[in-house]
C-alpha cells in the first residue's frame, strides 16, 4: 500500500478547506477584482461602524451636559480674568470669586475698578461690601442693582455663575441658529460658537471633563467686545460658615 504523503504548504492548504469551508471568501467567485472590491465594501462597513467622535456633539448637547454637571457642584471658587469695551470705554478686571449654593456669593476685586473691595451675597439674599486697608472693618450695605457691582456690560456680580452663564448661552443659540461646537486644539476643551447677523460672535470654551467653563468670548456688530477667563478653578471646596457673611 502506497501512502500519498502531504508538504506542510500543501498540508495547511488542505486544512483550511477542510476545517473552514465557510470561509468568507469561499462565498466570492474566484475573480481577483471581484474579491477585491468586496473586501474593499467589507472594510468600509465596518469602519462605518466605530462610535461617533466626542467632536460631533451637537451644541443643545454640550449645553444640556455642562449644565447637568454645573447642578451637581456644591460650591466652586476661580479667578476670572475680564476684558470689554463699550464704544471708546474699556474694563480691565481681575477677580476671585467664591460661590456656594443655593445663592451664595463672595467677591474680591484684585486688579482694576474698585480694586481692594471685596463684596458678599449672604444667604438671605442681603449684599455687603467692605474696602481693603484701615477701612476693612467697615461693612455696608448695598442694594443688588447698585451701579456698583456691575461690569461695564451691566452684568451684576451675583449673576455670574457658570449656570446663569450657561443659561443665557442658551438663548442665544435659539436667537441664532448659526451655531457648532468642535474640539479645541489638545482636544482638551469643547469650543461652543454661535454666530449670528452683523458680526455677532459667541464662542464658549468649556472642559472637556468636568465641563467647566474657562473662557467666554462675545463680539458684537458695533465692534463691542467681551473677554472672560477662568482660572484657578477649584470645584467642591469647603468653606467656613462665616466666609459668605460680615
Amino acid at each position: 500500500m502506497h501512502y500519498f504523503r502531504l508538504g506542510p504548504a500543501a498540508l495547511r492548504r488542505s486544512f483550511f478547506r477542510v476545517s473552514f469551508p465557510f470561509s468568507v471568501l469561499n462565498f466570492f467567485p474566484s475573480y481577483p477584482l471581484f474579491r477585491v472590491v468586496m473586501l474593499g465594501m467589507i472594510a468600509l462597513t465596518l469602519g462605518s461602524a466605530k462610535p461617533p467622535s466626542s467632536g460631533q456633539m451637537t451644541p443643545e448637547q454640550l449645553v444640556s451636559r455642562a449644565f447637568d454637571n454645573y447642578q451637581t457642584l456644591r460650591s466652586y471658587q476661580c479667578r476670572l480674568i475680564l476684558h470689554a469695551t463699550k464704544g471708546e470705554t474699556v474694563q480691565d478686571s481681575e477677580y476671585l470669586f467664591y460661590y456656594m449654593k443655593p445663592n451664595m456669593v463672595r467677591m474680591h476685586v484684585k486688579e482694576g475698578r474698585g480694586k481692594g473691595d471685596t463684596v458678599v451675597m449672604r444667604s438671605d439674599g442681603t449684599v455687603r461690601g467692605r474696602r481693603e486697608g484701615i477701612l476693612s472693618m467697615v461693612a455696608i450695605t448695598l442694594n443688588p442693582e447698585d451701579e456698583r457691582l456691575r461690569d461695564l456690560w451691566g452684568q451684576r456680580f451675583h449673576k455670574t455663575d457658570w449656570g446663569t452663564i450657561l443659561k443665557e448661552t442658551e438663548k442665544r443659540m435659539n436667537e441664532h441658529p448659526s451655531r457648532r461646537v468642535e474640539l479645541a486644539p489638545g482636544g482638551k476643551r469643547y469650543i461652543l460658537t454661535i454666530e449670528g447677523k452683523d458680526g455677532y460672535l459667541d464662542q464658549t470654551w468649556l472642559e472637556k471633563d468636568s465641563m467647566a467653563l474657562t473662557k467666554k468670548q462675545v463680539l458684537m456688530g458695533n465692534g463691542d467686545r467681551l473677554e472672560a477667563t477662568w482660572t484657578d478653578v477649584a470645584l467642591n471646596p469647603q468653606f467656613d460658615k462665616h466666609f459668605f457673611d460680615f
